[in-house]
């Protein structure tokens, strides 16, 4: 669910197991006034809470899962570059997460290559968030426009038996893709996700990604591969992991 940074702001402090978490401005007020010298639009993303105390006329609501994307200048196609922060709260070991990713601004997808652009650390009971990181990860080296222009030329065949032998390929290696960060739990892919790519791909004509009998360039099997993972709303905290478990399958 997208919801305004003024909204976001009204998040209420929350007890998960014992432990006491801030208040969400405390956790995202840093982050924000730490981006507005590079972009004033920012993207916010929460998972709704099950349950919410309404006092009077007004509701208490918590959030556990937030997501917050700076839009940066910088432009490639449909993707801007972004800079985000997102944490859970309700989690096993409750984590935060800052990266750097570009960010389909018509289909919501997620781009990211490089693992060095993305820092998991522990959030811990009544202690804020640091966004230090963010400097080193902006003077980080680049070459996202270099791969997409190779995703953009390159084809894969449609020819029956190759289509097939690729998305069996696919289905095989995400049945023991999965993705370890230093904190966190263990991320992986459903095996059931890559069913529906190849039905958006070469089956539904209705389908963005739709070639039918065609080649494929990799950029549109790339795309009908992420974008099940920006259609989840649910699970708004690993979209970078789980970008980077596609580039595994694909071998990019």
């Amino acid at each position: 669910m997208e919801i305004t940074l003024e909204q976001l702001y009204k998040g209420k402090s929350t007890k998960i197991n014992d432990k006491d978490f801030l208040a969400t401005k405390a956790y995202t007020e840093g982050f924000v006034n730490k981006m507005k010298p590079f972009t004033q639009n920012f993207r916010v993303e929460v998972v709704p809470p099950k349950q919410m105390t309404i006092t009077g006329n007004e509701t208490d609501i918590t959030y556990n899962k937030v997501l917050i994307q700076a839009i940066m200048p910088k432009q490639i196609g449909d993707y801007n570059e972004i800079i985000a922060l997102t944490y859970s709260l309700d989690t096993r070991t409750p984590v935060y997460k800052i990266y750097r990713a570009y960010y389909n601004n018509n289909t919501g997808n997620t781009m990211c290559f490089n693992h060095n652009w993305l820092v998991v650390r522990e959030l811990k009971p009544l202690v804020g968030i640091s966004v230090d990181i963010i400097d080193t990860l902006m003077k980080l080296p680049d070459d996202t426009e270099l791969r997409m222009k190779n995703m953009k030329n390159k084809v894969l065949s449609t020819k029956d038996d190759q289509r097939t032998s690729r998305i069996g390929d696919y289905i095989e290696k995400c049945f023991f893709a999965q993705w370890k960060n230093p904190v966190g739990s263990k991320i992986s892919i459903s095996p059931l996700n890559l069913v529906k790519v190849y039905q958006s791909v070469y089956i539904d004509q209705n389908s963005d990604f739709y070639v039918g009998d065609k080649d494929s360039t990799i950029m549109n099997m790339f795309e009908a591969m992420t974008q099940f993972i920006a259609s989840d709303k649910k699970d708004i905290g690993n979209k970078v992991e789980k970008t980077f478990l596609v580039n595994q399958l694909m071998g990019l």
